[in-house]
C-alpha cells in the first residue's frame, strides 16, 4: 500500500541556512530624509547603539539632525554623507542582529554608499568610514560653496544626448558635464547652476525627464578639483586624520563601480 506523502516546513533556522547569497548594495547621497533610521533605532538596540556610536565619534548629535532635521540642515554634504553612512550601517546591523543576512557574497555601493560597501565588506570599522565620509562630505561642501552650482537627474538620455544638453546650455565660461552614469537612462549632470536652470528647460522641451538634485549644490566637475585637496599627503588636518585610518583584509568581496577592478 503506497504510503501518503507529507511535507515538512523547514524552521526558521533551516531557512536561513539554505538562503541564497546576498549582495549589500549601499544608498549615495541624495537618498537623506528627515525622519531616516529613527523607526530602525526605536526597534533595534543594534541600530540605536550605531547612532549613538556616530554621535560620539562626531561630537554631535547626528542622531537627532537625521531623525528631527531641520531638512536644510541634513541636505548639507558635510552632513548628508555621515548620515547616509550611519544610517546604512544601522539597518544593516539591526537586520544581521536577527540573522538575516547568514551568507553575503558581496558589497556595492552607489558613490558615497562605496564607503558604505567598503566597510561592510570588512576593508575598515565604523570608526574609520565615519572619519572618511566626514571629511570627504566637508571638503566637497567647500568646494561646492565657493561658486554658484548644483546638479540635474536627467531621466530618458543617453550619453550622447546628455553631452549634446550640456553643450546647449552652457554659455561663456560655464561648465556642465556629465556627473554620473546611475543606471541606463539616468545619467546626473554637474556645473555651474545657471547652466543646470537651462538644462531643464531644455531637457523639458526635447521631451526628458530632468530634476534638480536635492541639495542645491553641484559636485564632480572640473571647478571642484579643490576637494582632493584634504586627502593630498602633506595637505595639513586631512592628511593627518587619513594617516590613522587602517585598512583590513575583506571579509566579503567588495565590487567597484570601476570596471577594471
Amino acid at each position: 500500500m503506497t504510503q501518503p506523502t507529507t511535507t515538512t516546513t523547514p524552521t526558521p533556522i533551516q531557512s536561513l541556512r539554505t538562503a541564497p547569497a546576498v549582495i549589500l548594495l549601499c544608498p549615495g547621497q541624495g537618498a537623506q530624509t528627515v525622519g531616516m533610521g529613527k523607526a530602525w533605532a526605536d526597534k533595534y538596540p543594534a541600530a540605536r547603539e550605531t547612532f549613538q556610536q556616530a554621535d560620539d565619534l562626531l561630537g554631535f548629535k547626528l542622531s537627532d539632525l537625521c531623525w528631527n532635521g531641520p531638512e536644510e540642515e541634513l541636505i548639507r554634504t558635510d552632513n548628508a554623507q555621515p548620515a547616509i553612512y550611519t544610517t546604512t550601517v544601522a539597518c544593516y546591523r539591526a537586520l544581521a542582529s536577527e540573522g538575516r543576512f547568514p551568507k553575503v557574497a558581496a558589497a556595492a555601493g552607489l558613490s558615497l554608499g562605496e564607503f558604505t560597501a567598503l566597510h561592510l565588506a570588512g576593508a575598515f570599522d565604523f570608526e574609520t568610514g565615519l572619519k572618511l565620509v566626514r571629511l570627504r562630505g566637508q571638503a566637497m561642501q567647500e568646494a561646492a560653496s565657493s561658486v554658484a552650482s548644483g546638479m540635474v537627474a536627467l531621466i530618458g538620455s543617453d550619453e550622447a544626448q546628455a553631452r549634446l544638453l550640456c553643450q546647449e546650455a552652457i554659455q561663456g565660461d560655464e561648465v556642465l558635464v556629465p556627473a554620473n552614469y546611475n543606471c541606463p537612462g539616468q545619467i546626473v549632470l554637474s556645473g555651474h547652476l545657471t547652466a543646470c536652470e537651462r538644462s531643464l528647460k531644455r531637457a523639458a522641451d526635447m521631451g526628458d525627464q530632468g530634476s534638480a538634485a536635492q541639495g542645491g549644490r553641484g559636485v564632480s566637475f572640473p571647478d571642484h578639483e579643490t576637494c582632493r585637496r584634504p586627502f593630498e599627503r602633506g595637505s595639513g588636518s586631512g592628511s593627518v586624520e587619513l594617516a590613522g585610518c587602517t585598512c583590513h583584509g575583506q571579509r566579503h568581496r567588495y565590487l567597484s563601480r570601476n570596471q577594471q577592478n
